[in-house]
């Protein structure tokens, strides 16, 4: 599972570059912030999705956050949560061309 926390102006882009995931079976969690400049909500949208992970059962261990997209402050945010939280911050680089404005919150699978 992945949740992808991005501003309201850049979901139809993320939409779009997640269907080849969708399509061999990955489930995305979509979470639009209202104002993706503000480091203070960025790093509060993280903790209310880490959160839903701990209610699924998964522990901070088993929680990665890839911050390559988005805003500065959006990245900032959710890598300073991440990093209290000891959420492994992994960094995936990605094409220009392929670059659409989020952060990606996902899950290990379970072995």
């Amino acid at each position: 599972m992945v949740a992808v926390v991005t501003s309201q102006d850049s979901i139809d882009d993320m939409f779009v570059g997640c269907m080849p995931f969708r399509e061999r079976g990955v489930e995305f969690k979509w979470h639009p912030m209202d104002d993706s400049m503000q480091i203070g909500e960025a790093f509060r949208r993280f903790d209310r999705v880490r959160a839903q992970f701990q209610r699924s059962g998964y522990s901070n261990s088993e929680i990665l956050l890839d911050a390559m997209g988005g805003t500065t402050p959006l990245r900032v945010g959710a890598s300073l949560a991440a990093m209290m939280r000891n959420v492994k911050i992994v960094h995936q680089r990605v094409r220009q061309d392929r670059y659409a404005g989020g952060v990606g919150i996902g899950i290990r699978p379970k072995t």
